[in-house]
């Protein structure tokens, strides 16, 4: 029986930087939600912001515990025939919250699926990081680097092993969409039909207070007429979101294709970025494809009017290219300017990796074990402190500044459109006499 207290237990914003759920809740929380509550232009549009990110929350929490908890336990029993060491977590060190923090991060922590994608693909041509085979390594309870490359390199038991463990991760990529694409359906469907029950008013409820019933009933009519379709179309984006991207995947992963030639090749070579941290932890672009189905053209297709679809777009679409890039690009621009800073005071550890003509910085997780597993060590402090304020800076310019330009369009965009249909109306019934006329002289006659 292995015993793993040696190995470091990593800080808390590595664990943070590695789950991409909780670094979108940081955005929606520290940004979003401050500002939608003060900016929600109705207590009935307040109630709709607080049960997505209400959604938001349970999702982040919730996803992680059921894959490591559930499913983690029950698979394991797939790799006893490989005769991997039972290991012994060692005993948790946090108090408070980060206590269960750290319960949580040791979920998924000595799992075999904790092995990258790239490692399990059928040509056996990908490269393999000597630091992270050593890490995973120890988490197996294994007892060096070698072990593990001789376990996923045997003639006999090796193929069979990763096959297992492929399919396994591919099972816990499919679940976590599943989870995370019936709760962004769910709470966008939902709030259809609350807020009509608690106002008692139809239509985009960020218009209720400045426009009349009538008015509304116009603007959503078609969404009236479509809705069992549009309800349909959602539901269909759905299942594709959940099932398109672990059936995509397997099929490049098992095609016999080598790293790097061919086009299935090539696309080996983007398995990386879908890997989860820590096994149970979603990826960034894992997050994008579920909300690229989900939460952007889920939310459009339940848009009650134009206005709301408008605004939804706006919001979804400018918090997904920020989630995705905006932070990394100022954390790229923060970490060039810290390793120069670092340079001149004889700190050569690397902050940052050139990708095209963009600085990117590196994970934390990277740094942490580049300078020893040494919390304090000025170079991971920095790039702490970095990775901190790109998303900080990420989370206020879009949490800011989206909710009041979305809120100051539509209104001058409504109350223009409400006056131009009751102007109309006015001059119909201004005709009427003219209308009535001959009407008039029939009778007369």
């Amino acid at each position: 029986m292995a015993s793993l207290s040696t190995i470091a237990q990593r800080p808390f914003s590595v664990l943070f930087e590695e789950n991409q759920v909780l670094n979108r809740q940081f955005i929606e929380l520290g940004g979003y939600l401050p500002s939608d509550m003060m900016t929600a232009r109705n207590k009935f549009e307040r109630a709709e912001k607080i049960l997505d990110h209400g959604f938001w929350l349970l999702v982040a929490v919730l996803s992680p515990v059921v894959l490591g908890r559930w499913f983690l336990n029950a698979y394991q029993k797939r790799f006893e025939p490989f005769g991997l060491p039972k290991v012994t977590p060692a005993p948790l060190k946090q108090k408070g919250i980060m206590r269960a923090v750290e319960w949580v991060e040791r979920l998924g922590k000595h799992s075999p699926l904790q092995i990258p994608f790239e490692w399990l693909e059928s040509s056996q041509t990908a490269v393999r990081d000597p630091l992270l085979v050593k890490r995973i390594a120890h988490n197996l309870g294994l007892e060096s680097a070698e072990a593990l490359e001789k376990l996923l390199s045997d003639p006999n038991k090796g193929k069979a092993f990763r096959s297992r463990a492929l399919n396994g991760k591919l099972l816990i990529l499919g679940l976590d969409l599943l989870l995370m694409a019936s709760n962004a359906q769910i709470k966008l469907w939902l709030k259809n039909y609350i807020t009509p029950w608690l106002s008692g008013k139809k239509g985009f409820s960020g218009t209720l207070n400045y426009t009349t019933d009538k008015f509304r009933d116009e603007k959503t009519k078609d969404y009236e007429s479509h809705k069992k379709s549009r309800m349909l179309q959602s539901l269909g984006l759905w299942g594709v979101s959940i099932v398109g991207l672990p059936l995509l995947m397997a099929g490049i992963l098992k095609n016999p294709a080598k790293v790097g030639q061919g086009f299935l090749g090539q696309l080996k070579r983007a398995m990386p970025v879908f890997n989860y941290a820590d096994t149970i932890f979603m990826s960034k672009w894992t997050f994008i494809w579920y909300s690229a189905f989900n939460y952007v053209l889920g939310g459009a297709l339940a848009a009650r009017d134009g206005d709301e679809r408008r605004e939804h777009l706006v919001k979804a679409c400018t918090l997904d290219f920020f989630f995705a890039f905006g932070d990394t690009v100022f954390a790229g621009l923060g970490a060039l300017g810290l390793q120069r800073w670092l340079a001149r005071k004889g700190e050569t550890t690397p902050l940052y990796e050139r990708k095209g003509v963009l600085p990117v910085p590196r994970s934390l997780d990277q740094v942490f074990a580049e300078v020893g597993n040494q919390a304090k060590h000025v170079s991971y402090r920095a790039a702490q402190a970095n990775y901190w304020m790109g998303l900080v800076l990420t989370t206020v310019c879009m949490g800011l500044s989206i909710p009041l330009l979305n809120n100051h369009y539509t209104k001058q965009k409504v109350l223009k459109e409400q006056q131009a249909m009751y102007t109309q109306l006015w001059a119909r019934f201004q005709n009427l006499p003219a209308v009535l006329k001959p009407l008039n002289q029939a009778y007369a006659v």
